[in-house]
């Protein structure tokens, strides 16, 4: 995917390419990823608000992936932000 148009995201948010799919993180701490899952994608959310979220979401493929992302960081940045830099996140699953 390097060179392709992700879509634009929130200043201090960035894409990592990891060889099989995508991280995106904001200052040092993983907001998401999407990989590969049997015949599609999966987006694992990392950076987990207390007050409750899905923690995964299906997706065709990669690109649709990509999208979905960055319509949802857009629509919680702030939030997102004070997760990172409060420690406030709860690893994904609890």
């Amino acid at each position: 995917m390097a060179g392709q148009d992700l879509g634009r995201l929130p200043e201090g948010f960035r894409w990592e390419e990891t060889g099989f799919g995508l991280r995106l993180w904001v200052a040092d701490c993983e907001v998401l990823e999407i990989a590969p899952r049997r015949s599609g994608w999966m987006i694992t959310i990392h950076l987990q608000d207390p007050r409750g979220a899905h923690s995964e979401v299906a997706v065709p493929n990669l690109y649709r992936g990509a999208s979905w992302a960055c319509r949802w960081v857009h629509s919680r940045t702030h939030r997102l932000r004070e997760l990172a830099t409060a420690g406030e996140a709860l690893p994904v699953g609890q």
